[in-house]
């Protein structure tokens, strides 16, 4: 089962956002990425790998342009 953190508070930090988003581990122990964007929007997600095996389905997903993240 994968994990996804979300916050939009600008009193947490970096840091601790981080930290709170490596204790969702066992969530999805195969791939760990967070995007922190300014001090207020902050998206991080664990995944664990069961049907789709491949690097492609990574989150966050990226448009081509990198413009856009979801």
């Amino acid at each position: 089962m994968c994990g996804i953190l979300f916050t939009n508070n600008a009193n947490i930090e970096n840091k601790r956002f981080v930290e709170s988003l490596e204790l969702m581990m066992h969530r999805g122990p195969d791939h760990i990425d967070s995007l922190i964007l300014g001090n207020n929007i902050k998206l991080g997600h664990t995944r664990l790998k069961i049907v789709d095996l491949n690097e492609r389905s990574n989150q966050p997903f990226w448009s081509k342009n990198k413009r856009y993240v979801m």
